[in-house]
């Protein structure tokens, strides 16, 4: 009977050892298999790590420590496409490459001061308007510029503006204006006012464009050439009126395009550039008479990180609009 009951004991003692310790080997388990987890986005890191989550459109290793350089492929997502529209668009991408301090046909507005730019021919389709603050008197300044605020109307034959937009860039230079105006039907003239203070003077340079310059013989040195696939993006946006869609930027996009359009009702939309909490580096505020025949396009700088490009329709609710934003400059170190 002892003998019985002391082998019982031993077998209870065993099969509770047992118990106790598989949990913690089941953990061992658990805890040595778990791969790191990925890095969200944020500055720098380890060699390796990969970006993951969040808006952002690009997927690659970080290298250097805080603040290190992000290289990568692009994502395709529902705002940034794997691979740009495909179109004429190479001649424009140049023009919007240009600095426009040195454009022979750069011109000085000072504060205060009216400039206009007169198009009497049918031929001239849209025109590309440059503006920035940089100017000679910097040299002894700032690299970056000074305030950038200018009031742009379009006019087509007495009393009609089909388009006005108020921009405004805290440092004109690192953030300069880039856009398209269309022109359907010629005969335009194009008013810009710098509405900033005597001191703060701007250059601002409006070039004709065709469709294609070459069918204009021998006027085709006074004409760029910039196709209407300009506008095409792969992924537009439907914005209701009133709504607010924001575009959140990875820290290599050194510059974003934007393109803005109705299908034939009027576009008031607010454009805006952000770093940090809530601060605006850059805004456009933009109005057009008919969306189809008058959509925007423009490209906006967006240097240094946390850059977000946010567009207000500023509409009422019946009059919707199409945005597509899409990277134009990718830094890859």
């Amino acid at each position: 009977m002892k003998i019985y009951m002391y082998s019982a004991l031993l077998a209870f003692a065993a099969s509770t050892h047992a118990f106790t310790l598989a949990p913690k080997s089941r953990a061992s388990v658990v805890l040595n298999s778990s791969p790191p987890g990925p890095l969200a986005n944020g500055p720098g890191g380890q060699g390796g790590a990969q970006i993951t989550g969040g808006a952002s459109p690009y997927n690659g290793p970080v290298t250097g420590g805080p603040g290190g350089s992000i290289s990568g492929k692009m994502l395709e997502n529902e705002y940034y496409p794997s691979k740009p529209p495909t179109g004429k668009t190479k001649a424009a991408d140049l023009l919007f490459s240009r600095d426009i301090a040195t454009l022979p046909a750069a011109t000085t507005i000072q504060g205060g001061a009216l400039k206009t730019w007169s198009f009497p021919s049918s031929d001239v389709d849209r025109l590309v308007v440059s503006m920035t603050s940089d100017h000679p008197t910097l040299d002894t300044m700032t690299h970056e510029g000074r305030l950038l605020h200018a009031k742009v109307d379009l006019c087509q034959g007495p009393n009609n503006t089909p388009l006005q937009m108020i921009v405004k860039s805290g440092k004109g230079k690192l953030r300069p204006f880039k856009a398209i105006i269309e022109t359907p039907g010629g005969h335009s003239s194009l008013f810009i006012r710098n509405i900033g203070n005597l001191e703060f003077p701007i250059m601002a340079c409006v070039e004709a464009a065709m469709e294609d310059a070459s069918m204009a013989g021998g006027a085709a040195s006074e004409f760029k050439t910039v196709s209407k696939s300009v506008y095409d993006m792969a992924n537009p946006k439907t914005l209701q009126g009133g709504s607010v869609v924001t575009f959140p930027l990875q820290s290599s996009i050194a510059s974003v395009k934007v393109m803005l359009k109705t299908e034939g009702r009027p576009l008031n939309a607010l454009i805006e550039l952000v770093q940090g909490p809530n601060s605006v580096k850059h805004t456009i505020d933009l109005y057009t008479e008919h969306g189809i025949d008058r959509p925007f396009f423009c490209v906006i700088t967006s240097p240094g990180a946390e850059n977000v490009i946010r567009v207000v329709n500023t509409a009422p609710v019946e009059f919707p609009l199409t945005v597509g934003v899409e990277p134009y400059v990718v830094e890859t170190n």
